[in-house]
């Protein structure tokens, strides 16, 4: 798909998460941080809950805290 010349909103890309028979939580994980950090927006958006819901938030969280960035509630 090809972004119009004038677009200026946020980029999206998709990844994919294998869930068997190997999981691949911790590759994808890094590499959505690790595009992030190319694009030094140091700050990314979540819903956030009273409490971490499985795993993979967890994993997640830790991982955003771990890399620097500013979690901020989106609403």
């Amino acid at each position: 798909m090809e972004v119009p010349a004038d677009y200026d909103g946020p980029k999206l890309e998709i990844v994919l998460r294998t869930l068997k028979p190997v999981d691949n939580t911790d590759d994808v994980i890094s590499s959505v941080l690790g595009n992030l950090k190319q694009t030094k927006a140091g700050k990314i958006a979540i819903y956030q809950k009273d409490q971490p819901d499985g795993d993979i938030t967890e994993k997640t969280l830790k991982a955003v805290t771990q890399a620097g960035l500013t979690i901020g509630d989106m609403k």
